[in-house]
């Protein structure tokens, strides 16, 4: 049970098309999963709230280059009385974001993405947090005629040593290659 509301602010016709939304939730009983000695489990967090701001803007430039920009802020805290009144909801983090570069030409297309993630607690009591940490991806695709594409594309350039949930590391730097064919 809970409400939510959001209001969009969009303007599309100008040099740099960007959009902001701002959002609030509130839940009276949320439920969450929570890893516990490697068991996950649904706990009754009672009362949270959250409020952000999202943030994006794109722009394309000489008609083959786009520039993507996104950003989200979002505070939240935990309203039930007790030990974690007013502490950050686990697992949520405060920051979010990510730039984009793509160009697309003819023959070729070439992305690369930065994203970034924020401090994530790994209770409610925010005793315990797992480190913000920055992913750079990047991938080129070859256009060789009607029906194939080969492609490479590499993940987590910077071998970034990180964790989505505790205890549970996320790959170094991958390489993937391939062809795509269509008929």
């Amino acid at each position: 049970d809970g409400w939510g509301g959001e209001v969009t602010f969009s303007m599309h016709d100008v040099a740099v098309p960007f959009s902001v939304c701002a959002y609030t939730n509130y839940y009276f009983n949320k439920i969450q999963w929570q890893g516990t000695s490697g068991k996950w489990k649904p706990v009754n967090v009672a009362s949270a709230f959250y409020a952000g701001c999202d943030v994006s803007a794109s722009a394309t430039l000489f008609s083959c280059v786009t520039i993507d920009a996104r950003w989200e802020y979002l505070y939240n805290r935990l309203l039930a009385p007790g030990a974690t009144y007013g502490k950050m909801i686990m697992y949520t983090p405060d920051n979010v974001g990510s730039l984009s570069v793509q160009y697309n030409a003819p023959a070729v297309s070439i992305f690369v993405e930065a994203q970034y993630r924020g401090k994530r607690y790994t209770d409610n009591s925010n005793l315990f947090f797992l480190k913000p940490y920055v992913l750079i991806n990047a991938s080129l695709s070859v256009y060789a005629g009607k029906y194939v594409t080969p492609y490479v594309q590499v993940d987590n350039m910077l071998n970034t040593s990180y964790e989505a949930v505790p205890d549970y590391p996320m790959p170094g730097i991958s390489l993937e290659a391939g062809i795509r064919a269509k008929w």
